[in-house]
């Protein structure tokens, strides 16, 4: 062909139109018998149906239907006015809640009625502009990410003992002593105030007796 352009290794179909559109083309077509014969049998006008649809590069033929998968809807609507079929494929939360996504509002409506109302502040604090809160230790806490996924470990480092068994085992011992002892002396008070009472009752005799 020869026009606007020269298509010098152009092969399989080629869909031009009707004739009144090719006479608003200011382009001479001209085909070599040999490499550009015109069968009348495939002229149409213009394109009338989808002929394959190329999907993960796979070449799709023939009947090909469109299924709504997980949280997709799918939505045909014909236009009579401009005989136009339109397809809308639109995400939805979840196919029981069945909320159409179109902007941040509504996602957030459709997180809400499934979910619940989200945690937005903490003791009245917004988190940072990424949607995130932040936890610090202060004085004889710290907080550290624990071995566990997903979990935090908050210490308390003022908490940890000084000292090991060896250490605290004999002042165990030494405090268990000391109470033995304070019980001993405990008694010794006890009988001590049994004769100091009894002293006093026998001078309290003697007085009277005089």
């Amino acid at each position: 062909t020869t026009g606007f352009e020269t298509f010098a290794n152009i092969t399989g179909s080629v869909i031009i139109g009707t004739a009144a559109d090719i006479s608003t083309i200011p382009t001479v077509y001209t085909f070599e018998k040999t490499g550009g014969n015109l069968i009348p049998c495939i002229i149409s006008m213009g394109t009338l149906a989808v002929n394959s649809i190329l999907a993960q590069s796979r070449i799709l033929t023939g009947n090909v239907y469109l299924k709504e998968g997980a949280n997709v809807q799918i939505t045909p609507a014909y236009d009579e006015t401009n005989d136009v079929t339109t397809i809308t494929i639109s995400a939805t939360a979840v196919e029981s809640i069945g909320t159409e996504i179109v902007d941040s509002a509504t996602l957030l409506a459709a997180i809400v009625e499934r979910y619940g109302v989200p945690i937005r502040t903490v003791n009245g604090i917004a988190p940072d502009s990424n949607g995130n809160f932040t936890l610090t230790g202060a004085d004889c806490t710290s907080v550290a990410t624990a071995e566990a996924s997903n979990a935090l470990a908050i210490h308390n480092t003022c908490a940890k003992p000084c000292c090991d068994k060896s250490t605290l085992t004999p002042v165990y011992q030494t405090l268990a002593d000391q109470n033995l002892a304070f019980a001993t002396l405990d008694k010794y008070y006890e009988s001590l105030t049994v004769a100091i009472n009894t002293l006093q009752s026998k001078l309290s005799a003697l007085g009277t007796a005089s």
